[in-house]
């Protein structure tokens, strides 16, 4: 375990926060805060681990498959939860069914092409869609 790795469990472990206030205070203005700025800091993990591990080499197959485990943990779980306590109501709801949706069918393809022995690496385009 590495430090790039303990940024990327560190994103996964700031999941619970952000939930847990979210779920238990929903609309309070300092829980809303407080989850905002937990997303935010757990969000700058994922550019600071990747950049970290390139930076000193330590890039790591465990790192490799956990860093989109817990993109995915993060966003979806934010999103469902805003959708579940409200905040996201309506057809607005279309919006994250589909970002979900998109991350459980590239991770079942990178599974698939997987086990065929092949690879799908992540493009600059979709880093840069993960950053914005």
């Amino acid at each position: 375990m590495n430090a790039a790795n303990l940024l990327t469990v560190a994103r996964m472990v700031m999941v619970a926060p952000i939930v847990v206030l979210l779920v238990a205070a929903p609309g309070a203005p300092r829980a809303t805060l407080f989850a905002f700025a937990c997303f935010v800091l757990a969000a700058l993990t994922d550019l600071v681990d990747g950049w970290v591990a390139r930076r000193f080499r330590l890039e790591t197959k465990l790192g490799q498959f956990m860093d989109p485990i817990a993109d995915k943990l993060l966003i979806a779980s934010t999103l469902l939860v805003l959708c579940a306590n409200g905040v996201i109501e309506g057809w607005w709801i279309l919006a994250p069914t589909i970002i979900v949706a998109r991350e459980i069918a590239i991770s079942g393809l990178r599974e698939s092409l997987a086990r065929h022995g092949c690879e799908l690496p992540v493009s600059g385009l979709t880093k840069a869609k993960t950053h914005l």
